[in-house]
């Protein structure tokens, strides 16, 4: 009776596991604590209809907890539906009855097959492509399929799992809709993919009960446990938990986006076709927003849109580093409302440029170009470096040679810091802003920056770096390549950013009378 009514009581007598990482390759499913704690999170989903969001790291069991979960359910549970998608239909259920435990409903079929026959908590189940149902009642199913655009079409399911949910080939909102729709209690699990993805917004939703299971968190991969250096081969900051199983599970992991996203749960660093991998909010983001300095000279950085958003971005410059103070966005604007926007922004500031792009030159609607309308309030963009020879991607060299910091000095010394609120709009960009890539996941060759959100305040930053540093030659920055740098690289056919001076470091800002 406990087991039919519990259901970590029946996965923890009745249960099996197939692992060929342990040294006894079939074992009974001992329930670690963070696995305990997460059913009764499910449950409690389960019994109030709220949906739950789960990143993880690999490797912590979280198939295998779903499916006994589901067994339980199925075999004992009135009116139990449960809905189980992947990237593939085959990654659900390879087989039917033949499925073997390289899918889901496989691993489901072999702990029901380690139950004896005759066991009194051995329900009579039917496995069918698909399919898992209960002979005797059939209000008692589970049914799976692949990652199409309308899961569980027509279904009202009392629970459903939308597993590897970062790594939709097609797109996660019009997934989730259809989900959340057809399912009392929708559960995403997955590890992360970037931030430029369904998954990734979900985890801040307030509709969402929100977990997370960092591989720290099983008491085994833990053992003998140790704090990495400075500069370890996945981590540029140091203090960060590595353990003997940590090290032997990334051994044969070349790409630190890849270490970052199967084990670290880190989704600013988990996609293979991020731009500013060099990008760290704890090094380049300040604590808080940064003021004004009437000291220090004061310029804009402008990208132009009409149905696109217009940027603006207010930066500072000290001793050849950026500091950006600010940053406003809006579209379906005329450019006389952002030019008041300017000039009301910092009243009394004196401007030592204004830098944007060459595109703002031609005329717009009004037949008059974004350029002539803000001369008119006295505010005059200049474009002189792009030339027809100076290539689009010149524009994201020169941002990441801000970006990166002094590999020589052993020290975290950025050359740009930006505002932590007023930039909201600018960090989110060069957190997000990616390389196309096709179906398969894959960088598309010859190609700049992904159309979207992300490339308008980019642009902006990068109009002003390629116009505020003329002398300068745009080549890879120099210091350490990420593998994800070379591959870059083979690609992008730019000249060289060296600027005069060599590599000046800023040091700490917040050492400095600014």
């Amino acid at each position: 009776l406990i087991c039919k009514a519990y259901p970590d009581a029946f996965i923890s007598t009745c249960c099996w596991v197939s692992n060929p990482f342990f040294k006894q390759k079939v074992q009974p499913f001992t329930l670690w604590p963070y696995q305990k704690e997460f059913i009764t999170i499910l449950e409690y989903g389960v019994e109030n209809g709220i949906g739950i969001h789960n990143d993880k790291s690999r490797k912590m069991g979280f198939s295998w907890l779903f499916m006994a979960y589901g067994l339980w359910g199925v075999s004992f549970v009135e009116g139990f539906s449960f809905y189980v998608f992947s990237i593939t239909g085959s990654e659900v259920d390879n087989g039917g009855s033949k499925s073997t435990l390289h899918s889901l409903f496989g691993r489901l079929r072999f702990m029901h097959n380690k139950l004896p026959d005759g066991h009194p908590l051995k329900a009579p189940l039917v496995f069918k492509q698909g399919q898992v149902y209960h002979e005797e009642h059939p209000d008692r199913f589970m049914h799976g399929g692949h990652m199409g655009s309308d899961p569980a079409r027509g279904g009202n399911y009392s629970l459903g799992l939308w597993d590897e949910s970062a790594h939709a080939k097609i797109d996660g909102g019009d997934i989730w809709i259809a989900f959340e729709s057809a399912v009392n209690c929708p559960v995403l699990n997955s590890t992360p993919r970037g931030e430029d993805n369904e998954f990734a917004r979900l985890k801040t939703s307030k509709g969402l009960i929100h977990t997370s299971y960092h591989w720290t968190t099983n008491p085994i991969y833990v053992e003998k446990k140790y704090t990495c250096k400075k500069g370890c081969r996945f981590h540029n900051e140091g203090g960060v938990i590595h353990a003997p199983w940590y090290d032997k599970r990334t051994k044969n992991i070349h790409d630190p986006w890849k270490a970052a996203q199967e084990y670290d749960i880190s989704y600013s660093r988990s996609t293979s076709n991020m731009i500013f991998t060099e990008f760290n909010e704890r090094i380049h983001v300040a604590k808080g927003d940064i003021d004004y300095n009437y000291k220090l000279p004061l310029y804009t950085g402008w990208d132009f849109g009409i149905s696109d958003p217009t940027v603006i971005l207010w930066v500072q410059e000290v001793e050849g580093n950026l500091i950006v103070i600010d940053c406003f966005h809006d579209d379906n604007k005329v450019m006389d409302y952002f030019a008041d926007v300017l000039l009301s922004r910092y009243p009394g500031s004196k401007y030592t440029g204004h830098f944007g792009d060459p595109a703002g030159k031609s005329r717009g609607a009004r037949l008059e170009s974004a350029t002539s309308v803000l001369a008119e309030y006295n505010i005059h963009i200049q474009s002189r470096q792009w030339t027809a020879k100076l290539q689009a991607n010149d524009k994201i060299l020169a941002i990441k040679s801000f970006l990166r910091t002094d590999a020589t000095s052993g020290e975290d010394r950025p050359r740009i810091i930006i505002s932590k609120h007023k930039c909201k709009y600018l960090i989110s960009a060069l957190k997000g802003a990616a390389w196309p890539t096709d179906q398969q996941g894959n960088v598309v060759p010859d190609t700049t920056m992904k159309k979207g959100p992300h490339r308008h305040p980019v642009d902006a930053l990068g109009y002003l770096i390629l116009n505020l540093f003329p002398s300068g030659k745009y080549h890879w920055p120099s210091g350490a390549l990420t593998l994800e740098d070379y591959e870059i690289r083979k690609r992008v056919k730019s000249r060289g950013l060296s600027f005069a001076g060599g590599t000046t470091i800023m040091g700490n800002i917040w050492d400095r009378d600014l």
